[in-house]
């Protein structure tokens, strides 16, 4: 959002329901001079119509917490909000696995078949939804799909840099949120080895 403000004079506007991540945010807005285009709410993303219209909207990680039977009031609130021939860009993780049925689902929570890892400590209450039925839901909510991109390798070198910041960071960050998190953060993105050569 700052950055679309301070380089393309974009007036924005941020929605959270976060108010840590708010007042953080407004610090920064403030911070660089930018609150006279930016504006950051405390709001719920069901309720972005409340905020105005918009030509353009984005969602950045959001789309794993919401759940595959929340999908179309995620799509539809942004397509509400948007100008005719508005733009969205939803950036987020999505899976390949089919999805299971809800038995199969409680039974699973009991008698795992694999780690449940990443659920439990990263993703605690995510689902992640997969491409091909989020795409259907985006189309039945009005949207047009021009584009969809894999970032892979790209995201791989972003989970070295927040390793490295991490681990640059680690006192603060341990006096931030304790050690079990922390750790937790460290164990799950693995820093590529000194002098290693890795092909992402």
């Amino acid at each position: 959002m700052r950055f679309a403000a301070r380089e393309y004079g974009a007036r924005a506007v941020g929605m959270t329901l976060s108010a840590s991540q708010a007042e953080e945010g407004r610090r920064r807005v403030d911070a660089e001079g930018l609150s006279r285009l930016c504006t950051i709410e405390l709001e719920d993303y069901r309720d972005i119509e409340k905020l105005g219209t918009f030509d353009k909207a984005a969602r950045f990680g959001m789309v794993e917490h919401v759940g595959d039977s929340m999908l179309t009031p995620y799509f539809q609130s942004v397509f509400t909000a948007l100008k005719s021939g508005g733009l969205f860009l939803n950036q987020g993780i999505v899976t390949h696995t089919p999805p299971v049925a809800a038995l199969q689902k409680v039974a699973g929570r009991f008698f795992p078949s694999r780690s449940r890892f990443i659920e439990k400590y990263v993703f605690p209450d995510g689902e992640l939804p997969r491409l091909a039925a989020m795409s259907e839901v985006a189309l039945s909510a009005g949207f047009e799909v021009r584009d969809v991109e894999n970032l892979r390798e790209h995201y791989a070198k972003t989970l070295r840099h927040w390793v490295r910041r991490l681990e640059n960071a680690q006192a603060r960050a341990r006096a931030l949120v304790g050690d079990v998190p922390y750790n937790v953060w460290r164990f799950t993105w693995p820093a590529p080895r000194t002098g290693s050569r890795l092909a992402a």
